[in-house]
C-alpha cells in the first residue's frame, strides 16, 4: 500500500510538470499569471511532504514490528533456557528430533525440606506457594552462581545435577559446595520468616542416561541407578 501511494503522488507530481504549460484542471479557476508559479510550487511541496510522510510513518511501523519481534523472540529464548540447558537447547533449536547422551561421570543431588508439609497443612495455599518460592528462588540463584543444571521440582522436592551437559571434573565438589549453599540458605530464610524448616539432602555420582521427553511440554531428564541412589 505504502510504494502505491507513493507511486500514485510522484505519477501525478510528474505529470502535473511535465504538462504545465497545457494542463487545465478540473475546476477551472482563473489564476494570475504571476502566481500560477508559486501554486505549482506549493503542489510539488505539498506531494513531496505527502510521500515523506508516508515512508515516515512505514518505517515506524517497520521499527515497531521488528522490535516487538525482538522482545518476543528475546522472551522466548529466555523461556527455552528456563526449561532446557543451552546446550541442548541449541541442538533442538538446529533441528534435532530427539537428544539422547550416556554420560559416564555426572552427581546428583536430591533434596527436600523437612517438615514442610505439616506446615503447609496450617497455611493457605498462597502462604504454602510463597514459601516454596522464597527458599527456591534462592537456591536458583546459587545453581547459576556454580553452572550447574536445576533439573526439576517435585513439591518440595528439588532435583539438581553438575556435570551435565557438558563434562566437568569437579562435578562432586560443586554439588558438595552447592549442599553447603542451600544449608546457608534456608537458616536465613527461617530467621527472616520465623519458619522451622530442615532440608534433607542426598548426592551420588556415577554414570546416567540424559535426554528430552516430549514435543509439547518437554523436559530435560535424567535416568539410571546413580539418580535412584541420590
Amino acid at each position: 500500500m505504502v510504494f502505491l501511494l507513493s507511486g500514485i503522488a510522484v505519477a501525478v507530481l510528474v505529470y502535473i510538470e511535465s504538462n504545465k504549460d497545457t494542463f487545465t484542471p478540473i475546476l477551472a479557476v482563473d489564476f494570475h499569471p504571476d502566481i500560477l508559479p508559486f501554486i505549482r510550487g506549493a503542489s510539488m511541496l505539498l506531494i513531496v511532504l505527502f510521500v515523506t510522510f508516508i515512508f515516515w510513518f512505514y518505517y515506524q511501523r517497520l521499527a515497531a514490528a521488528r522490535k516487538e519481534l525482538s522482545e518476543s523472540y528475546e522472551r522466548s529464548e529466555s523461556l527455552l533456557l528456563n526449561i532446557l540447558p543451552s546446550e541442548i537447547a541449541e541442538r533442538l533449536k538446529n533441528g534435532a528430533t530427539t537428544t539422547a547422551d550416556d554420560i559416564e561421570e555426572v552427581s546428583i543431588l536430591f533434596c527436600d525440606l523437612v517438615g514442610f508439609t505439616t506446615i503447609a497443612s496450617t497455611q493457605t495455599a498462597k502462604e504454602t506457594v510463597e514459601m516454596l518460592n522464597g527458599v527456591f528462588v534462592e537456591f536458583d540463584e546459587a545453581i547459576e552462581a556454580r553452572g550447574l543444571e536445576n533439573i526439576k521440582t517435585i513439591g518440595d522436592a528439588y532435583m539438581v545435577a553438575s556435570g551435565v551437559p557438558e563434562s566437568r571434573p569437579d562435578h562432586a565438589e560443586q554439588l558438595i559446595y552447592l549442599a553447603q549453599d542451600f544449608f546457608t540458605i534456608l537458616e536465613d530464610f527461617n530467621q527472616k520468616n520465623g519458619y522451622d524448616l530442615s532440608l534433607r539432602i542426598g548426592i551420588n555420582s556415577g554414570p546416567v542416561t540424559a535426554g528430552v521427553i516430549g514435543t509439547r511440554k518437554f523436559s530435560y531428564d535424567l535416568w539410571g541407578d546413580t539418580v535412584n541412589v541420590a
